[in-house]
């Protein structure tokens, strides 16, 4: 179906819902990328294209920034501190590695705390992403808040319901805080006996 790109910008609320192949005559790359995921018949897959999506413009658009840092592992805000925490705000993380992390999260990607250095640009925010917009309020909320998950975790929160969701996000918070509190409690004890 040939639609117009302010008819698609208008409707998007309805279109969203009606998963039919779209066309439009742009050459406008967010726009593109909003046919594609609105054509996508496949329910997961379009949730996956539209994380997956969002999470390189997300780079593409910071890549010229500074953002923390990092010097010898450490962020400029630890460094400031002097806190002996390493990898910033990922520290407790399962996903991180020394290459950065092994996954894609929206809700990771666009939070910075205040010693971020943007490099001249506005703080990317999630309402910035038009293409988030292809995904139901509900579907919003889950990605913008859920951190420290997989993409395939958060993409199957988004997929099946709210219920089925909440059980699968108290599951993994109970598995996290434990380990958390297993490594704190583990690098304390280890700082007692090294005395």
């Amino acid at each position: 179906m040939k639609i117009s790109e302010n008819n698609l910008k208008r409707f998007l609320f309805i279109l969203k819902y009606i998963h039919i192949n779209y066309e439009v005559d742009t050459k406008n790359e967010e726009t593109l990328q909003i046919v594609k995921a609105i054509s996508n018949k496949n329910r997961l897959e379009r949730i996956k294209y539209i994380i997956d999506t969002g999470c390189n413009i997300i780079d593409d658009y910071y890549k010229d920034c500074p953002l923390c840092k990092f010097k010898n592992n450490k962020c400029e805000c630890h460094r400031k501190k002097n806190l002996n925490y390493i990898n910033g705000c990922c520290r407790y993380c399962k996903y991180q590695s020394n290459k950065g992390c092994t996954t894609k999260n929206v809700a990771c990607k666009l939070f910075n705390c205040t010693y971020v250095d943007y490099n001249g640009k506005k703080k990317l925010e999630f309402k910035d992403i038009n293409l988030f917009k292809c995904l139901s309020l509900r579907q919003r909320y889950i990605l913008n808040n859920m951190y420290f998950t997989t993409i395939d975790d958060v993409a199957k929160d988004l997929y099946y319901g709210p219920v089925y969701s909440m059980i699968r996000f108290l599951i993994r918070f109970t598995r996290d805080a434990t380990r958390i509190i297993k490594l704190k409690y583990f690098s304390k004890n280890d700082k007692i006996n090294n005395r």
